[in-house]
């Protein structure tokens, strides 16, 4: 029997982190051939040394697919998305596969989504459905369903919203959130490698990330004074540890802002430009509280037992576990949520929504069935 050959879009570290429990079951099927299909961020200069991880890991099955720059204007936004679709373009003209698996909402995904539309390549998406509707993601994430035949979604809700989407139940599962598939304690990196890796002191500390926007053309500077009340209250207490902005419009007011927390408390903060699924996760897991206005923060926090401050607009309409509390850009009532939480003691016992069992599985065996294998 011929293999099928099926590959992974990637255009993130963050995305691929999520892949990785797919990639890893995948790699142990003989019915198939996986290739790895890299572009976006991941091709950015300061992404260099995880790219060679990944090759390292790819068993010579990977493509780069053109360039990447970082994207601050909507001008900016608008010429990477065509210069996506025209790499692409020209990439399925001589690579031909049975199956493209593509996750979440980027812009970079919906561009190179959008471009095997006349190839007809079968698209499997993950985690649609969802909504965000402080960000255009929300309307990239909805083409990219709209494209594709095969969808896999993390919750029931979102199941029915893509049968809405589509006009069809056909091919459409509600598997859980892969990022947390197989998850097992036991595992995790031990937070003090970590720590000694960043020179992150053995403190309480808060994770926290912060994205732009997007539905709107604002710089961000009234969200970030508020915020800054915020920090320079946990300053007292805590240590924090943040990770990097996305690179979407208008992110560089965010960017300057986190360095110039960085520089007045060198010894009280830690940006970290991209910690990876087994980083995030050990910081995750050793973490006092999570804040920010993230998908991981919802998606993912329950099941580590934290609780997750989401701020603003970002992520409204995505649905949320009882760890998350969503609060606008206002330092008062952000403090008097984290103060309640703390006299609680900062311990989430609850169940996560996106939470089921066996998702590479899942996703593999339905593959397989629509491949008719």
């Amino acid at each position: 029997m011929k293999r099928k050959k099926i590959a992974i879009l990637s255009s993130s570290r963050a995305d691929y982190g999520i892949y990785l429990p797919l990639i890893n079951y995948l790699e142990n099927q003989g019915w198939l051939e996986l290739h790895r299909i890299i572009f976006g961020t991941h091709l950015l200069d300061d992404m260099k040394s995880f790219l060679k991880q990944i090759e390292e890991d790819s068993l010579g099955n990977i493509h780069r697919v053109g360039k990447f720059k970082k994207t601050n204007t909507s001008q900016e936004v608008v010429k990477a998305y065509s210069d996506v679709v025209g790499y692409f373009s020209s990439f399925w003209e001589f690579n031909s596969y049975d199956c493209i698996i593509a996750l979440g909402d980027r812009f970079e995904m919906s561009a190179a989504i959008q471009s095997t539309i006349p190839f007809h390549i079968p698209i499997a998406h993950l985690h649609g459905g969802e909504s965000s509707l402080g960000a255009i993601d929300n309307i990239f994430r909805h083409q990219i369903t709209l494209a594709s035949q095969l969808h896999f979604t993390s919750t029931e809700t979102y199941r029915i919203r893509v049968a809405e989407l589509t006009g069809s139940d056909k091919n459409i599962y509600n598997v859980g959130s892969l990022s947390l598939s197989n998850l097992n304690f036991e595992t995790i990196k031990p937070w003090e490698k970590l720590a000694f890796q960043y020179k992150i002191p053995q403190n309480p500390f808060v994770l926290i990330t912060i994205h732009p926007e997007t539905d709107t053309n604002t710089d961000f500077q009234k969200e970030l004074a508020e915020l800054s009340i915020v920090l320079k209250d946990l300053l007292k207490r805590y240590h924090l540890v943040i990770t990097g902005t996305n690179s979407d419009q208008n992110y560089k007011p965010i960017v300057d802002f986190f360095e110039g927390i960085c520089k007045h408390n060198p010894n009280r903060v830690t940006s970290i430009n991209s910690l990876g699924r087994e980083n995030y996760f050990s910081a995750l897991y050793n973490c006092s509280l999570v804040l920010g206005n993230s998908s991981s923060g919802i998606i993912e926090a329950a099941s580590f037992g934290k609780y997750a401050i989401n701020l603003g607009k970002r992520q409204i309409g995505r649905l949320r576990s009882k760890n998350t509390f969503t609060i606008p850009f206002k330092s008062k009532p952000i403090l008097e949520i984290i103060n309640t939480l703390e006299k609680k003691g900062l311990e989430y016992k609850g169940d996560n929504i996106y939470f089921k069992e066996n998702v590479a599985e899942n996703i593999t065996t339905r593959i397989k069935n629509f491949l008719r294998v």
